[in-house]
Order: C-alpha cells, then sequence, then structure tokens
C-alpha cells in the first residue's frame, strides 16, 4: 500500500493463517498488516475466510490505501459458477469497520447497576481523540455523561467506558434511558465507521433504542422494580452482591434496601 502498511504476497506455504481445506503446491494470497502484525488470507473460499482456494493465486496489485487488492486465480471455489477452471481477475476489498455488538457490564441482564458499556467492533479500529469519540446522554437530561476512562483493548475492536460525574452514583449511571453515539471521523481502520451499516464509510453510529437503561433494583432487566426482584434483594441482603449494593460499599444492607423501596412497584 501506498504508506507501506499493507503488504501483499503470494505463497504456497500453508501455516501463514489457520487455512482449511488446503492443496499442497498451491499459492495463496496473502495480506500482511504492518501496523498490526495481522496475516489476512486474501484468495480465500467462499465456505468462509480461512478457506485455501483451490487453485493458484498471485500477481496482486494494491490501491493506495491498502482497501482494494486486485489479483489473479485460477481458484473456482473463490465465488459462485466459477467452472471453467480458467484465469479470472478478482478483488478484495476491506470493508470500513461497523459496530459488531454492544455490552452492558460483563453481559449479565441486571440493570441495578450499570458501571460500563463495551462495544465491540467487526476489525481492528484506531481512535484518534477517545475523550470525544463516544457521547452517552441520559434522555431528558441536559448535557452528557461524564466517561471516566475510555479503554481500547487490542488489536481487535473493542471498546470499554466507563463513568463520572453528575449524572451518576457511586460509579453507575443514575436511573433512566441512555444514548450512545460514535462520531465515525474519529474511529476508522483503513476508512472511517460506517455507523449505520450500509456499506459506505462516515456514518455515525447510535445506539438501538432502549438498549441502554439504568434502574436500581431491576434485577432481571425487565425496566421493573417488582415482586421478583424483591425475591432476589432477600437473598442477597447482608452479603456482598454487586447487583443490590446501591452504595458501593461491598455490603448489601439497610441503606441499600432504603433505596430499593424508594422504587419498588416502579418502572422506566
Amino acid at each position: 500500500s501506498g504508506d507501506g502498511r499493507f503488504v501483499t504476497y503470494h505463497s504456497s506455504a500453508n501455516n501463514l493463517t489457520p487455512m482449511t481445506g488446503i492443496i499442497n503446491g498451491n499459492a495463496n494470497l496473502f495480506m500482511h498488516d504492518r501496523l498490526l502484525d495481522t496475516t489476512t488470507l486474501v484468495s480465500h473460499g467462499m465456505s468462509g475466510p480461512n478457506a485455501s482456494g483451490d487453485n493458484s493465486s498471485q500477481h496482486a496489485v494494491s490501491n493506495a490505501d491498502g482497501s482494494v487488492i486486485a489479483f489473479l486465480s485460477s481458484a473456482g471455489n473463490l465465488v459462485a459458477s466459477d467452472y471453467n477452471s480458467k484465469q479470472d481477475v478478482f478483488a478484495y476489498v476491506t470493508p470500513p469497520p461497523r459496530v459488531s455488538s454492544l455490552q452492558i457490564n460483563d453481559g449479565s441482564v441486571q440493570r441495578s447497576i450499570v458501571k460500563s458499556i463495551t462495544m465491540s467492533f467487526d476489525e481492528p479500529i484506531f481512535i484518534s481523540d477517545p475523550a470525544a469519540a463516544f457521547t452517552l446522554t441520559r434522555i431528558g437530561s441536559s448535557g452528557s455523561v461524564q466517561l471516566s476512562s475510555v479503554s481500547q483493548n487490542s488489536p481487535n475492536g473493542s471498546v470499554t467506558l466507563t463513568f463520572s460525574g453528575a449524572l451518576t452514583q457511586f460509579g453507575s449511571l443514575i436511573d433512566g434511558n441512555y444514548s450512545l453515539s460514535i462520531n465515525a471521523a474519529m474511529v476508522s481502520n483503513i476508512a472511517a465507521l460506517d455507523g449505520n451499516g450500509d456499506g459506505v464509510a462516515g456514518d455515525n453510529w447510535v445506539s438501538p433504542a432502549g438498549s441502554i437503561f439504568r434502574l436500581f433494583g431491576d434485577m432481571d432487566g425487565d425496566r421493573a422494580v417488582a415482586a421478583n426482584d424483591f425475591i432476589a434483594l432477600r437473598l442477597a441482603f447482608g452479603g456482598s452482591g454487586v447487583t443490590f449494593d446501591f452504595d458501593n460499599n461491598g455490603y448489601v444492607g439497610a441503606s441499600d434496601f432504603i433505596q430499593f423501596k424508594l422504587r419498588f412497584g416502579g418502572s422506566i
């Protein structure tokens, strides 16, 4: 590629990626990312990203940023209905990154305490300005939630947000519904984030409606504090369970019960 980040080459080696369906002697096409130190099988079969081509691929050329690679191949399993065993021209395109999942806390259903939000992406990402890339707002409130940390797991895109400030209590969001947005201009791989999933880079991402909320006492994530939550509280009372520890003192006691009682019978 133009900046030397990506190096594309053909090789008959069978241990560069975890390939399947290898035919000895066939050359496959690979792309090495020098920035992330990862290698990708470019000439992969239709059955998956690790499926070897069933014939040789070679003579790759790349565009300037490395997002498009054109190459020649005699393989018949790279696309559908290729039956003639003749050499064809193929293009491998790296799409812009997308958000693949949204996780609240550790992924459990409880929404009684919400201390972190984790977003995973479908490919590696780079964040130019973490403080400005993510905006979390409480619906109906002015201003946004102060982010105490934005931690990125590398190399593959996973970002965890934690909170502080006026819209939090003891490290958790306060009760309410929230919306999270990502500024596409500040999150990218080769291209900027594809926030709306249309295959075109540069769209901001917004969390699905109703996906982020907090209601203290809501043990099962049904947006209400009811009898089943009270039963769970009774079982946790006197212990160290996080779900009903409102004041984050490591103990479920009388002060936590008072907060639960204020919300009993309520919903959001």
